[in-house]
């Protein structure tokens, strides 16, 4: 369990590394209050599962049945990430399955094996809850060859800002000096090299709706992080891929 609180405020520093600061009131509210969920969460559950595990009332296996769907929902979250960003490369294929197993191995041995310690009698609705969690993750890895809004119908898909837009023009950002202006504005702000800007492939840059230019790859790999404007923190719309 302690891997697992790790590894949540490792996915919280990297969503919001402007908020984390141990050293000061506002990091030491926000990873109290990631400890507050974890075991608000993990208590309750490990509480239900003790109680009810095992018991022949309906009640209790209805309990048992939404507690186990809600925890192999995980990837749900992800899912959901990939569509709202627009891309899905920020998971390892190999992870996905590997995380996937192991996640079912105990559900499986205590409720497929016959000979569990636990005594536990065997079910076949464990194999819905297989299906179910294996459908997640092939979902995720669909999205990586496929796009992340493979699924949701083109009818039902929002309108989607393209970043491969000519590159702005000298009269489009207020700096000071013609010549400076051209310099700095065809200059990628994230890893700070020159854009090419007598490229005749869209795909080499990327401009925003605030029309600051970067290299597609730079931006990309910022998006996936934040969806905002690395320059002037606008908010930018997602960029999809597939």
């Amino acid at each position: 369990m302690s891997l697992y609180l790790k590894y949540l405020i490792c996915v919280w520093k990297v969503q919001s590394p402007d908020a984390f600061d141990a050293l000061n009131a506002a990091g030491r509210r926000g990873l109290l209050t990631v400890y507050v969920k974890f075991y608000a969460v993990l208590i309750p559950g490990v509480y239900t599962i003790y109680t009810f595990i095992d018991t022949r009332s309906r009640l209790s296996q209805w309990l048992m049945a939404i507690l186990l769907t809600a925890m192999y929902s995980y990837w749900l979250p992800q899912i959901w990430l990939n569509v709202r960003r627009g891309v899905a490369r920020r998971l390892r294929i190999d992870y996905i399955v590997g995380s996937s197993i192991v996640h079912l191995f105990l559900p499986v041995y205590f409720f497929a094996c016959p000979e569990n310690i636990a005594f536990i009698r065997p079910t076949p609705l464990i194999w819905v809850l297989v299906a179910y969690n294996l459908s997640q993750a092939a979902v995720l890895v669909l999205q990586r060859f496929l796009g992340a809004l493979f699924f949701i119908p083109a009818v039902l898909r929002p309108d989607v800002y393209s970043y491969c837009a000519s590159l702005p023009s000298v009269d489009e950002e207020s700096c000071v000096g013609a010549d400076q202006q051209t310099e700095s504005m065809h200059k990628c702000p994230i890893c700070l090299m020159p854009v090419d800007a007598t490229s005749s492939s869209e795909s080499a840059h990327a401009v925003t709706p605030c029309h600051h230019v970067y290299h597609e790859a730079c931006l990309a790999s910022w998006m996936e992080i934040k969806l905002e404007c690395p320059v002037c923190r606008a908010a930018l719309p997602p960029r999809v891929d597939g």
